[in-house]
């Protein structure tokens, strides 16, 4: 990794255990950033840059810290190396988490106190650095962050520390990221689902990077493509998850319409209520191996057909749940399937994800469940979806009787 000297300003690569005790920038990134390029080929010049004062306010930091080295994404990656971009990537977050610091720069935000008035706290609450799909894992990957202002006024910290904790709360309130899972808490302890609902809300420039942000809260790696479109590397990442975390819940999905689909959903708003969906130790006990293959998703999974619906409409229950309430018992989720298949001349019914903007609540009265194993037909017309859907309906959850 390439790490800028914080008194120099000189770039220089470290490998494997050679790498120094660095800080790490956390930003939105503007129209006038410096670039890899500006600090090696003229750094004079890039000194007058607009960008190049919230460099020399982290080094300053940095240096107050008694650290020689920084890291900040703008100027730290030669984007120019498309093998050298894709490895920054696949291991950013990794390089949050490594630094002994990471200083969050909130450039719309003014000089809010800890103690702040509750128009200033606004600002913070308000402020972009929330809303963009990078910051997620340069939230949650680093160990110790300080926010800072407009001007370098310290706002808060975030780390596991008692005395930080009331501040932790209010981030958690922000992001409807669990306090848990912002001070340390190990990320395998959410459903995907879960983290799905945390970069729901929030949006990249390039429509790839709301995929390639992910990889890091999943512990996936996958090649970086620019150009193949934000839909197909969403699904490349849901097909690396798979792979690797065995979990119900990243079909746990509700669309904006009704429309018959296949197994995976085109980007993370279609798990925007998945903050409440978990997978308890009883509901992974029971979970059979399950792959994605050409022609769709081959799993193993117990079947109902309620009563007064024709056979070529099922509910498939996934082994998930909606978190129950304090002396609540478990809501298991399902999905409705149709039948495409006849079921009695192939030994695998072939079916398709339907009325995908709902997800089943079973309660204890449910139909009796038979496992069977299927195939949920891969979606040819993925790539269009959005453009026959409508808005996004009002939350539709239905009970099976």
């Amino acid at each position: 990794m390439w790490l800028l000297h914080s008194s120099t300003y000189e770039l220089k690569e470290f490998f494997g255990e050679n790498i120094p005790r660095y800080a790490i920038l956390s930003h939105v990134w503007d129209g006038e950033d410096v670039s890899f390029r500006d600090v090696r080929k003229d750094l004079e010049a890039a000194k007058h840059k607009a960008g190049f004062s919230k460099i020399r306010d982290c080094c300053a930091q940095a240096k107050k810290d008694s650290l020689e080295w920084v890291w900040i994404d703008s100027c730290c990656i030669d984007k120019r190396s498309s093998a050298e971009l894709s490895e920054a990537i696949n291991s950013m977050f990794k390089w949050y988490r490594r630094a002994r610091i990471c200083y969050a720069f909130l450039a719309d935000v003014f000089d809010v106190g800890y103690n702040a008035a509750p128009d200033l706290t606004d600002q913070f609450s308000k402020s972009r650095w929330f809303t963009r799909g990078w910051t997620l894992q340069e939230l949650i990957a680093p160990r110790r962050i300080r926010f800072f202002s407009n001007s370098w006024k310290l706002i808060g910290a975030k780390s596991s520390m008692k005395k930080h904790s009331e501040f932790v709360d209010k981030i958690s309130v922000i992001t409807k990221i669990g306090f848990q899972f912002l001070t340390g808490g190990r990320l395998e302890m959410a459903s995907v689902a879960e983290r799905m609902s945390w970069a729901s809300s929030r949006q990249t420039t390039r429509e790839e990077d709301i995929a390639y942000s992910l990889m890091g809260l999943f512990d996936v790696n996958m090649p970086v493509l620019y150009g193949e479109g934000g839909e197909k590397a969403f699904e490349r990442l849901q097909i690396e998850i798979m792979g690797t975390i065995a979990d119900h819940s990243i079909f746990a999905w509700r669309a904006n319409s009704a429309y018959e689909t296949g197994p995976l959903a085109i980007s993370p708003a279609d798990f925007a209520h998945g903050g409440a969906i978990t997978v308890s130790a009883e509901d992974s006990s029971d979970i059979r191996p399950f792959s994605l293959t050409n022609a769709g998703l081959e799993i193993n999974l117990p079947i109902s057909m309620p009563s007064g619906q024709f056979g070529t409409q099922v509910i498939a229950r996934l082994n998930c749940s909606f978190r129950p309430l304090t002396g609540e018992k478990r809501q298991p989720l399902g999905i409705h399937l149709a039948i495409i298949s006849d079921p009695w001349t192939t030994s695998v019914p072939s079916c398709r994800r339907r009325k995908c903007d709902e997800l089943v609540t079973l309660d204890s009265n449910s139909s009796t469940w038979k496992r069977a194993d299927i195939m949920i037909l891969t979606d040819v017309h993925m790539r269009h979806r959005k453009e026959i859907c409508g808005q996004r309906r009002a939350d539709r959850i239905s009970v099976v009787e």
